[in-house]
């Protein structure tokens, strides 16, 4: 059974913060206090949120395609409405845009 929309919404939301402060560390480079850290955290991931369109047609009919969907429109929302607004605003983040 799927989680109510309000659940995944909250996991969204925190999820997009951590996003953001992460992007934003890693923007400062060897200035932040979190350097050594991310440094060693993977640089790639292999999700089907983010192959090719083409690997993603074949996800076709799947519960996966519908949750990558459902994903997918939830985090554009969040960054749409969160992330962009805030990088307009403050030229020094619009290069995390």
């Amino acid at each position: 059974s799927r989680r109510s929309s309000v659940d995944e919404e909250s996991v969204s939301s925190w999820c997009m913060v951590v996003a953001c402060v992460i992007m934003f560390e890693k923007s400062l480079g060897k200035e932040s206090d979190f350097h050594s850290y991310l440094v060693s955290l993977p640089s790639s991931a292999d999700l089907p949120m983010l192959w090719p369109e083409e690997d993603r047609h074949s996800l076709g009919g799947t519960e996966v395609q519908e949750a990558m969907q459902d994903a997918w429109e939830m985090t554009h929302r969040e960054w749409a409405g969160c992330v962009e607004p805030v990088c307009r605003a403050h030229p020094e983040f619009q290069h995390l845009s």
